[in-house]
């Protein structure tokens, strides 16, 4: 295959690989928003119930039995929200990586990946190439290191 060809067939199949990448990343952002709106939606429902029954109760000059389990289960609902919040929130920000170069054909990547370790030994993201410390750019493909 002629290397024209060539390199457009990989920039198609690292286009394709993207798309893939982005459609699964706004499935999940999706789905994840969607837990968080009826995670909202569920507190705010246990919110008007602890005021209807302290209202009542109130009005009836009664004591408040019940209203703490009311209250630990918002709390709970809260930690819930909280959680999903931030998972959406590292969804959301999730970033393709073409690794077709270093590692043979592109997949994306699940995760965000974490810095390395101090003095730990980098390579270039496209192309495999050994980074210099501190290195904004390879050396050998310019692709932008981070």
């Amino acid at each position: 295959m002629p290397p024209l060809f060539d390199k457009l067939a990989k920039g198609v199949s690292k286009a394709a690989d993207q798309a893939k990448f982005e459609a699964a990343k706004l499935q999940k952002t999706q789905a994840l928003g969607s837990e968080v709106s009826k995670l909202k939606q569920q507190i705010a429902d246990a919110k008007a119930a602890i005021g209807e029954k302290v209202i009542q109760l109130k009005s009836e000059g009664v004591s408040f039995p019940g209203l703490e389990e009311m209250i630990t289960a918002v709390d709970d609902l809260s930690v819930q929200l909280s959680d999903k919040e931030a998972t959406l929130a590292a969804a959301k920000a999730l970033e393709y990586h073409d690794t077709a170069a270093a590692t043979g054909p592109a997949a994306p990547v699940a995760e965000t990946p974490a810095a390395p370790a101090a003095g730990a030994v980098k390579f270039c993201p496209n192309c495999g190439a050994k980074l210099a410390d501190g290195a904004k750019f390879c050396p050998e493909c310019g692709t932008k290191t981070a």
